[in-house]
């Protein structure tokens, strides 16, 4: 699969602009650092000493590459699923593989426990909506879930609107399935531990559980092949929690950021939420997560493919001793890599790298830019990708960087069992008219999905207002009389707020 996807790869590498508490990389100055993050509510002093003691006794001799030190590993392990359905089998059946009975059962005994916990402790009034609680049932809990996932896909205004009978919300699922009083009294009690007994020093033990779970169910489903990519994702989250992460330059500026072991059909193996600060002592947090996440399936001859983010020296010397190979982009400021590499400056399509003892590559390949590169199995050698450039003339690139985007393009761009190739292109073309249409328009009205500290969408100033009650009234009085809206305009690089109104003059401009 791998093979066949080398000579399609794309020229871009994906980059995660991100940095943690890593004490391997290092900010030379905070102008020329691409990358920022931040974790809201606590402020986390890098570990460097212990860290970095055990890091200073890498030696690494840097060696003309010659591939004489590199090691080779058979891929011994097993690839594919681990439980077979008949093929008869339902979606139900493939979708209870992971949503298993006792992951069921775990949410009606700690529920049931939470609301008696809490209806104990209180006093209940008769008009009280908690009177009427009665312990729930694992088709509860199910119903439950169903509703749950109905609800991501249709979309109202307000939770009781799903249960309004005004014509326009009319609907013949949640009415049937459960009362919305009961899907409230659920919602408010839903648990997935024990809070008498649950050890509160730990940030996530309210869904530790749940989450050791989930896990245990991805292992057991299905083998992972040679190849494990590591990354990350956000989940968007606004609210109060201690770890909530903040990244300016993400989609989802605010969120809940997670580390996920993913194979090459895009299958996801494990996932580790990010609580803060969590790097044992003696390694760094990047060492920590993958070591963490790979842990069942070293030893086996894979091949770890990860972005910048993770990739370091130490990390491949890690990974060769458990017999398995480091792939990934690299950020050129990382601890014990060959300043002769990292500082000369080369042509364009030109190659350079150096090999140390352990047969660890440190590479770069001038492109459109710098691209730094390590390997543990790949050399310096480069291939015809079959593309040209304008000037009609082959593209070459190096191998590991084909091995990369063909691993990267596997991931976000792997097509379903029920589509084909051409339904593939097909809708790749579809989305490339489309943005060519959007790159076509002058302005485009758009409603903000920022918010406030009280949870509502941010307003402001519509621009042609103001300016027009300045013109006529100056501009104090253009303060007081613009009208305040939340929708803007996308597509100018200031992104002004403007009324709809008003938008039409916009346009214009």
């Amino acid at each position: 699969m791998i093979v066949d996807s080398l000579n399609e790869s794309y020229d871009s590498l994906s980059e995660i602009d991100d940095s943690d508490t890593d004490p391997l990389f290092r900010i030379e100055s905070e102008s020329n650092s691409d990358f920022q993050d931040s974790t809201e509510g606590e402020e986390e002093d890098e570990d460097e000493d212990h860290s970095i003691s055990v890091h200073n006794t890498i030696q690494s001799t840097w060696n003309t590459v010659s591939g004489n030190y590199q090691k080779h590993f058979n891929f011994i392990g097993n690839y594919g699923p681990l439980v077979i359905l008949d093929e008869v089998s339902e979606p139900i059946d493939f979708f209870k593989l992971f949503l298993t009975d006792e992951i069921i059962q775990l949410m009606v005994i700690e529920t049931n426990r939470n609301a008696q916990q809490l209806l104990s402790s209180q006093r209940i009034s008769r008009r009280s909506r908690f009177s009427s609680w009665e312990p729930v049932t694992k088709d509860d809990i199910e119903h439950f879930l169903g509703l749950l996932l109905w609800m991501g896909l249709v979309k109202m205004p307000s939770l009781s609107d799903y249960w309004n009978r005004a014509e326009r919300y009319q609907n013949n699922v949640a009415s049937k399935t459960m009362s919305r009083n009961k899907f409230e009294l659920i919602l408010r009690f839903w648990h997935f531990e024990n809070n008498n007994s649950a050890d509160k020093t730990d940030r996530l033990y309210k869904i530790r559980k749940l989450l050791n779970m989930a896990n245990d169910r991805f292992k057991n489903v299905h083998q992972p092949g040679e190849i494990i990519a590591v990354d990350e994702s956000m989940i968007p989250y606004r609210g109060r929690l201690q770890f909530r992460q903040y990244i300016p330059n993400k989609t989802h500026k605010y969120g809940v950021k997670f580390f996920k072991a993913c194979g090459s059909n895009g299958y996801t193996y494990k996932i580790i939420i990010y609580e803060g600060k969590q790097s044992i002592k003696g390694e760094s947090l990047t060492e920590t997560i993958v070591s963490d996440l790979c842990e069942n399936y070293l030893n086996e001859g894979r091949t770890i493919v990860t972005d910048n983010f993770y990739t370091s020296v130490p990390l491949a010397e890690k990974m060769l001793s458990k017999n398995a190979h480091l792939v990934g982009t690299l950020r050129k400021n990382r601890r014990f890599l060959p300043k002769t590499v990292i500082g000369k400056k080369i042509k364009k399509g030109e190659i350079l790298g150096l090999e140390n003892n352990s047969g660890i590559v440190i590479s770069k390949f001038k492109d459109k830019r710098d691209i730094y590169l390590l390997s543990t199995r790949h050399l310096l050698g480069t291939s015809i990708t079959g593309k040209k450039t304008r000037n009609h003339e082959d593209i070459i690139k190096p191998y590991v960087i084909l091995f990369y985007n063909a691993v990267d393009k596997l991931l976000k761009l792997e097509p379903s069992s029920r589509t084909t190739v051409s339904q593939t292109s097909a809708t790749q073309k579809l989305g490339e008219n489309r943005l060519h249409r959007r790159l076509a328009l002058k302005h485009k009205l758009e409603e903000t999905e920022d918010k406030c500290h009280r949870n509502r969408k941010i307003r402001r100033r519509c621009i042609e207002c103001y300016k027009n009650y300045s013109a006529e009234l100056g501009y104090k009085e253009a303060v007081n009389k613009a009208k305040k809206v939340t929708t803007f305009c996308s597509i100018c690089p200031s992104k002004p707020f403007v009324c709809l109104q008003c938008f039409q003059y916009h346009q214009q401009r």
